[in-house]
């Protein structure tokens, strides 16, 4: 390695690939990337729905930040610490009129889901070669399909966003130092925000010690370790907080569900996918086995990437595998045949899966003209259209009242001599419990 590239902190693959994007370059990817991103973020959802708290946002995080403020922020819920909203609840409740709460919540995911997509794009155009790849990947990010339900727009779900996104920035290095603190703090928050997170992280900062100079990694370790600690800790005291099952799903029921909601929502959209899965015998299987084999199958014809392809893509098998297994354990067995609901456990997979597909794609376009045109239409369509089907697939808050109307409403029942009043928030039956000194006064 020459001098410039050290001092410039130039990324290189096997294949000699290089791009040395400026600061200005990556201010401008990250501010464009979340401004853009959080508003396509939003209109995924009708207006309306943006102004509807969803529960744990309302009646967890914003209740706690309004009833006990900044100690709430070092409370468990579920067992674990919940950094980001907390922290969100937190700026809100203390800045914002109680009657845009819901608002300014749904935004603050918006923005927050959004940076994350720009800050893998940073990451991603030093080393992915073609930019097409790279902004069919951000749309894939921003407009993946199984965020459409719960997630989006919630505070409480965006720990997926930050799990995938801190797996991206361990496993794929950048030696440019303004990068680097940038990643080594999202990987940060992010540990602090779920402690699953850590389970693909510490892997792959081993990789990253064992193959390249420790010190590049040096003040990601550093920060990975410590929120480990720390989050692994309050886990361990907070292990009463969750009532866990004892009985595990079995292969089949992964390999169906991994099917189902990685590979076919990714590859043709939820829509589709559900109605694939209900009209054709042993589809998710062969979706499954066909998918893994056939991204393992094209990094062999990928060298520039074959590592990070079968990286991203066991990384997407692995958590899938766990996220699965909780979402029996914590919803009930039931939810083992229920391949539909509880569509945030699968986020994180099917994000790392579409990012194999881009490595992969990526790297057969550099190794011939027409396979290359093959692979970079391919991965177009894969990543551009179920995204377009399924933009506005699942909302399910458009039968709840506004949080500003409910607020209204509970102000008269306040003057009236009440002293606490229920707000409805999506889904029902959740509600946040909130007192008339919070919900304050209907004078203008």
């Amino acid at each position: 390695m020459t001098r410039a590239t050290r001092e410039t902190g130039a990324h290189d693959d096997a294949a000699g690939f290089m791009r040395q994007p400026s600061g200005r370059t990556d201010a401008l990817v990250l501010l464009l990337g979340t401004a853009i991103g959080s508003a396509l973020l939003l209109a995924r959802r009708p207006s309306r729905v943006i102004d509807i708290a969803w529960a744990e946002d309302g009646a967890r995080f914003l209740h706690d930040a309004a009833a006990r403020g900044f100690s709430s922020a070092f409370e468990t819920y579920a067992g674990y610490y919940h950094l980001v909203p907390r922290t969100i609840a937190l700026v809100i409740t203390a800045v914002v009129p109680v009657e845009w709460w819901a608002v300014a919540t749904s935004v603050a995911a918006a923005i927050v889901a959004a940076a994350c997509i720009a800050g893998i794009i940073t990451v991603a155009m030093r080393v992915v070669r073609s930019r097409l790849i790279i902004v069919c990947l951000w749309w894939a990010l921003i407009a993946l399909p199984v965020a459409g339900g719960e997630v989006v727009l919630s505070i409480a779900n965006l720990h997926w966003y930050l799990m995938f996104a801190a797996f991206w920035c361990a496993a794929v290095p950048v030696r440019q130092r303004r990068i680097n603190v940038l990643a080594s703090l999202l990987v940060f928050v992010a540990i602090l925000s779920d402690p699953l997170t850590a389970l693909l992280v510490c892997p792959a900062l081993v990789a990253r010690v064992i193959t390249r100079p420790w010190r590049e990694s040096r003040l990601m370790l550093i920060a990975a370790t410590v929120a480990t600690v720390i989050q692994g800790a309050a886990s361990i005291a907070s292990l009463s907080q969750r009532t866990m099952a004892t009985a595990h799903p079995g292969l089949s029921a992964h390999v169906h569900e991994f099917g189902l909601r990685v590979v076919l929502a990714e590859l043709v959209g939820v829509t589709a996918a559900t109605w694939l899965a209900a009209n054709l015998a042993h589809i998710l299987v062969l979706a499954a086995f066909g998918a893994v084999a056939g991204v393992a199958l094209s990094a062999y014809f990928a060298p520039a990437q074959r590592w990070r392809t079968l990286a991203f893509l066991g990384a997407a098998v692995g958590i899938n595998a766990v996220t699965y297994t909780l979402q029996g354990q914590l919803i009930g067995s039931n939810a083992w045949t229920d391949f539909v609901g509880g569509d945030r456990y699968t986020v994180t997979a099917a994000a790392l899966f579409i990012s194999a597909l881009a490595f992969a794609a990526d790297g057969i376009a550099r190794g011939g003209r027409r396979r290359g045109a093959v692979a970079l239409v391919a991965f177009s369509v894969i990543a551009v259209a179920p995204g377009i089907r399924d933009f506005n697939w699942g909302d399910e808050r458009a039968e709840t009242p506004r949080w500003s109307d409910s607020i209204r409403e509970a102000r008269l029942e306040c003057a009236d001599g009440g002293d606490r009043v229920l707000i409805p928030i999506a889904p029902a039956p959740w509600s946040d419990d909130l007192s008339c000194a919070i919900i304050g006064d209907s004078a203008p």
